[in-house]
């Protein structure tokens, strides 16, 4: 009996021991993967990803020492950062029990994650160092106790999810150059708050559950960024710092809102009506001043909000296709007949960018995330609507925004050096190398104008979104836009003379006309919140727009006579610095999972915050 008691014993130890080596599975581990160590850091990568590994290690080693001034405290230990290449859809996380980073390193394909930052890989490792660090902080007791029962004594940890991402986003902006608390697109969302006096209450954004309504789990990020923002503004940066290391004096249940208390004289709800009033105001003046000119009416065509995108209109006008995600519907692409007023779901999965129309109407050629073992790669689908069936035409192409060319397929081969433009026959699968980007210009998405000789494309141009024009017969690059405005979602008129493609030239999205021939430029729409992604399709503009539930899709009236010419100034942007390498040799070595898998803590959380709070003599 006592050798079958131990043996479950030590078979259940092996079991949790190896929890993390199964979890850890779902990376291929028959790559080549290596690690970096330097002074503060470990850094986990794939062979192929080496660049980019030595580039998050160069950028974590340069900003540690002024985030832990910032925040008065050390990390203590050495962090893992893993650099993640098995997916297309951009990322970070952070785990203060597990001390690490996990990083995918594919650039952003849309202005979901914001668009003021230089370079996403400095953003992500900024907010992400940024939770390691504030969750680390504690009293000189707490820590003791921390040597003895490990890292699971993080009082910081326990705090409103609002000031958890609200300090990780004004980390962004302090060390990474950027980030979302000055973003349009979240300012956007506060405005739209902020007009209808909508905002929520401090503690609906303060749980480890999320919203059940939009904006959902994004809440946190949007009130915590600005709130974050308001405290530093008004009370002084210091009182950031202040703030953590009186939380990190206790584990009790509201030790942050004590904190609140001491160090600035009002709890959280005081805090949260001190903000609202500040952001009522600067919004009612925004408000004001757009309302000078008369507002673009819109009429919306699709209702369910949260995210409705890559919106494309049929060569005849009749159907209108559009990507839904949203948590009480099935993600895919939806079909709506625009004579009939009847939607349907034609196709199932995560579908990136906006789907093309073959030339007569008949096929849709798109981009949509791919599962599999190790991976979920963007690959080109083609769905045949007489068929009512969906083709898988690459395998791993990390292909985004696909267009017809003739019989072929025009795309974009994203997240590998060096990016390009590529034509694919769909038939045989034979791909061929069309053009070639250069370091200095990251494409998120093309269209081609009707005679099938331009390709408009917005991407990174020195670290800001801009949109250029490519000519596929002498294969030249041209930049209509080049300055510190974020341009998006380029479209032609039917006629091929206009582009049509939207910016936060006035602080907010609006639409935008440019014409190629004479080189002018035009304000299209003037709106409140947003609009995004235009498609001409006849006297209207079909648009995605931005209300209170999200975004749904919208038409507004093409009315050339009330578009306004504005200057058009080409600023040569010079790129970004370059991250020194660190001061210090760093080794290289083949990775080792086994020193990985000893655990930091000792006792569950639960139980490690009560003792740590009986015995204890912090209040």
């Amino acid at each position: 009996m006592r050798k079958n008691t131990l043996v479950l014993i030590l078979s259940s130890l092996i079991f949790f021991i190896l929890i993390p080596s199964i979890s850890a599975q779902r990376f291929n581990p028959h790559l080549d993967w290596k690690e970096i160590t330097t002074e503060h850091f470990q850094v986990i990568y794939q062979d192929s990803s080496r660049d980019v590994a030595v580039e998050a290690v160069s950028i974590a080693e340069n900003i540690l020492p002024e985030m832990e001034q910032f925040l008065r405290t050390t990390l203590g230990y050495q962090p893992v950062i893993v650099c993640i290449d098995n997916t297309d859809l951009p990322n970070g996380s952070a785990d203060p029990l597990q001390g690490e980073i996990r990083i995918v390193i594919s650039e952003p394909y849309d202005f979901s994650l914001g668009t003021r930052f230089r370079s996403w890989l400095r953003l992500v490792i900024a907010h992400e160092l940024t939770h390691l660090l504030h969750t680390t902080i504690a009293s000189e007791e707490i820590a003791r106790w921390r040597e003895l029962l490990g890292f699971v004594v993080l009082p910081g940890v326990m705090q409103p999810m609002w000031a958890w991402e609200g300090y990780a986003v004004y980390g962004e902006k302090k060390f990474g150059e950027g980030g979302r608390t000055d973003d349009t697109t979240y300012d956007m969302y506060l405005r739209e708050i902020a007009l209808r006096d909508g905002f929520l209450s401090p503690y609906l954004v303060g749980g480890y559950s999320f919203l059940d309504s939009w904006p959902g789990r994004l809440g946190c990020y949007v009130y915590g960024s600005s709130v974050c923002q308001y405290l530093a503004d008004t009370y002084g940066e210091e009182k950031l710092q202040e703030i953590s290391h009186i939380r990190g004096k206790s584990f009790a249940i509201y030790g942050f809102e004590k904190a609140l208390k001491t160090s600035l004289g009002v709890g959280s709800q005081q805090l949260w009506e001190r903000w609202k009033e500040e952001k009522k105001k600067e919004y009612q003046q925004q408000k004001f001043e757009i309302e000078k000119r008369p507002l673009t009416p819109i009429t919306y065509l699709t209702n369910r909000g949260y995210y409705s995108r890559g919106v494309n209109i049929s060569p005849d006008g009749k159907r209108m296709v559009y990507f839904l995600k949203h948590p009480y519907y099935l993600s895919g692409i939806r079909l709506l007949e625009r004579d009939q007023k009847v939607e349907t779901l034609v196709v199932k999965g995560t579908v990136i960018g906006k789907p093309s129309f073959s030339t007569d109407g008949s096929k849709l050629v798109y981009a949509k995330v791919t599962e599999e073992l190790y991976s979920s790669w963007c690959d080109l689908y083609i769905y045949d609507f007489s068929r009512k069936k969906e083709t898988k035409i690459t395998r791993q192409a990390r292909a985004f925004s696909p267009v017809f060319w003739g019989d072929r397929v025009l795309f974009l081969r994203r997240n590998t050096f060096p990016e390009g433009i590529f034509v694919l026959d769909p038939v045989s699968g034979r791909e061929e190398k069309w053009y070639t980007f250069g370091r200095d210009f990251l494409p998120m998405d093309g269209v081609l104008n009707p005679e099938g000789t331009l390709l408009a494309l917005s991407g990174w141009h020195h670290g800001f979104a801009d949109i250029a024009l490519l000519d596929l017969k002498d294969k030249t690059l041209h930049f209509v836009t080049s300055d510190r405005f974020a341009d998006l979602s380029p479209s032609f008129s039917s006629d091929g003379r206009d582009l049509f493609f939207c910016s936060d030239r006035t602080s907010v999205y609006n639409l935008y006309a440019f014409q190629l021939t004479s080189g002018r430029l035009f304000q299209v729409s003037n709106v409140l919140l947003g609009l995004f992604e235009p498609v001409l399709n006849g006297n209207e503009i079909v648009c995605v727009g931005y209300h209170a539930s999200g975004f749904d899709i919208g038409m507004i009236p093409l009315e050339r006579t009330q578009w306004r010419e504005v200057e058009l100034n080409q600023k040569e942007i010079q790129p970004p610095p370059e991250t020194e390498p660190p001061s210090i040799t760093f080794s290289e070595k083949p990775y080792q999972p086994l020193k990985h898998l000893l655990p930091r803590y000792w006792l569950p959380l639960p139980l490690a915050s009560f003792l740590c709070s009986v015995l204890s003599k912090s209040p």
